[in-house]
């Protein structure tokens, strides 16, 4: 993991030697430090999902969207039968598309935007998902376990729906950290509701998600790039 970013290309970094062994070996330390110097770095650190606050948001059962679909797509897990996805971005409606494919009835899709687009709509429709936009989960319940939701619309009215899995998906942040440790800043992008790099520290740049390009085929554009310009720059 590194953790702090230096003058001259210098990076602090600590590596887990033992920590994570149910039995370490013996006579090894717990954690070593190190100090790397690299003529060119490409941070590659993803982006961090954004929840959405609610009464009972930490039911069993109420997930990120990104979280679900990590345990569809990586490790064949269904988390939930009945679903319900609460969303404030084009990026939980893929959650929505990902849970019906995978055998899960999903109930509905609550947008809290009030204008979201057709083609969204039309898949809701293909896997037979109620809509509700400029709407809300205003309440989560069920005690160990997600029994039901409660969406209210923009007038106020409420409707309660059963289901055992919400997923909440409320746009990324770029996890950018690194990019600030010699006085530089992030700046604000209006398109994805997020901060995104700035000024870079010399001889670093930001690839995929971690630069505010959340698209898949971003990431592998941005990672080819910079990958061969960083080779490029150290003589290969």
């Amino acid at each position: 993991t590194v953790f702090g970013v230096y003058d001259h290309g210098d990076y602090g970094v600590v590596e887990r030697v033992g920590d994570h062994l149910p039995i370490p070996a013996a006579r090894q330390p717990r954690q070593r430090s190190w100090r790397i110097n690299a003529k060119r770095t490409v941070l590659a650190a993803g982006a961090i999902e954004r929840p959405i606050v609610f009464p009972g948001n930490g039911t069993p059962g109420v997930m990120l969207g990104g979280s679900i679909r990590t345990y569809l797509n990586r490790y064949g897990v269904l988390p939930g039968r009945e679903a319900v996805v609460f969303t404030s971005s084009d990026d939980g409606w893929a959650t929505a598309r990902d849970l019906a494919a995978a055998g899960a009835r999903v109930a509905a899709i609550v947008d809290a935007r009030a204008d979201v687009d057709a083609g969204l709509v039309a898949l809701a429709q293909t896997i037979g998902a109620r809509v509700f936009t400029g709407s809300v989960v205003s309440a989560a319940s069920g005690g160990r376990a997600l029994k039901q939701v409660t969406v209210r619309d923009a007038s106020g009215q409420n409707t309660v729906i059963t289901c055992d899995l919400l997923a909440v998906s409320n746009g990324w942040n770029p996890t950018l950290h690194l990019t600030s440790h010699q006085n530089t800043r992030p700046v604000w992008d209006e398109a994805i509701q997020a901060f995104v790099p700035g000024a870079m520290p010399a001889g670093l740049s930001v690839a995929g998600s971690a630069a505010g390009h959340l698209s898949l085929a971003q990431a592998l554009t941005d990672g080819e790039r910079l990958g061969a310009q960083a080779a490029q720059d150290c003589g290969f």
